[in-house]
């Protein structure tokens, strides 16, 4: 028969740091179970005669700017006749006078400092930081207009013993909005909000205003430029193609162009708004060759020779224009 044991815990002069969940654990080799309780300890009852004056305080510590709220009975109290509020070096005071029966109640004091509302430009870091303190164990939550925020790619959440984080990489326009940092605990919810706006323009996706010619024919060992003129909202980064595969050799283009260097030249530009490309395309052509055979006084009938040579520098030229060639002139008869 399994002989019942108890476990005690006892806590003496309680204070309200004492407040929070114990957990009692219990296991043995074939395995372990828990019993949770909950504890809540309220600040000590004010007894005051009807007709008199009673105040209450609340000492506060945390990151300017703190802001307190006092509420009886889970209503917010404003200030009044019978109701003064003060806070100065870290203590919170609340006045009542002329106190009368329906004041009885219970009152709470809540201290807040809500992280700093910004105004930054696109693409600034920005970090949104609450202090936060309450029972163990917490749980915290960041959120933008409602929406639950999570680490991922263009953010992170953490937080410590002390401070929650929320941190934005790169800020951009769609980012502006309302922040909000929950904390809870078996006891109760408590947030805090922020505004963030990031100012400046919307921005606009690269657009080409002169592009390159789109054909081109070199020689081989010809140099050229091609030149592309890029509007958009910065920060704009181009990138240049040759026939789909990015050209990272700074040394070699200059651009100088060989006989396989042929093909078809993209030149494209993207910021966060879009992206946008143009192309040329490069034909890069070998010498040709042309024999000019000039017949001279001495020839035979057995000669080759062409008889419809032309005979005048003019017509050479002429030639040039029609067959890219360099001209060899070989006189077979000397």
């Amino acid at each position: 028969m399994t002989e019942a044991l108890a476990s005690y815990l006892e806590l003496y002069a309680v204070k309200p740091n004492d407040s929070g969940k114990y957990i009692c654990k219990v296991s043995n080799v074939a395995g372990s179970v828990t019993s949770v309780a909950n504890l809540f300890v309220k600040e000590p009852t004010h007894l005051v005669k009807k007709g008199g004056y009673a105040e209450l305080t609340c000492k506060v510590t945390g990151t300017p700017e703190i802001k307190i709220t006092w509420f009886k009975d889970d209503r917010e109290l404003k200030e009044s006749d019978k109701f003064r509020m003060s806070f100065a070096k870290s203590l919170a005071v609340l006045h009542l006078t002329d106190v009368e029966t329906e004041d009885s109640g219970e009152y709470i004091c809540e201290a807040r400092n809500d992280p700093q509302s910004q105004e930054v430009v696109p693409h600034a870091r920005v970090q949104f930081k609450a202090l936060v303190k309450g029972s163990t164990p917490l749980q915290i939550k960041w959120f933008k207009d409602s929406q639950e925020l999570l680490s991922g790619a263009n953010r992170s959440v953490w937080m410590d013993d002390t401070s929650s984080v929320l941190e934005l990489f790169s800020a951009r326009m769609s980012d502006s909005g309302n922040y909000t940092c929950q904390i809870s605990n078996d006891v109760g919810t408590a947030t805090c909000k922020a505004t963030l706006f990031v100012k400046g323009v919307q921005p606009k996706p690269p657009r080409f205003i002169q592009m390159p010619t789109p054909v081109v024919a070199l020689r081989e060992g010809q140099s050229t430029t091609f030149e592309c003129h890029i509007v958009g909202t910065p920060e704009i980064h181009v990138t240049w193609y040759l026939d789909g595969n990015e050209m990272t050799d700074e040394a070699k283009y200059g651009i100088s162009f060989i006989d396989d260097e042929s093909g078809d030249y993209i030149c494209e530009a993207q910021n966060p708004a879009g992206k946008a490309s143009c192309s040329t395309k490069v034909t890069v052509k070998g010498y040709s060759v042309v024999y000019l055979f000039y017949k001279g006084a001495q020839s035979s009938e057995s000669s080759p020779a062409f008889h419809d040579v032309p005979r005048k520098l003019s017509e050479v030229l002429a030639l040039l224009l029609v067959v890219p060639a360099v001209l060899m002139w070989k006189n077979l008869y000397k």
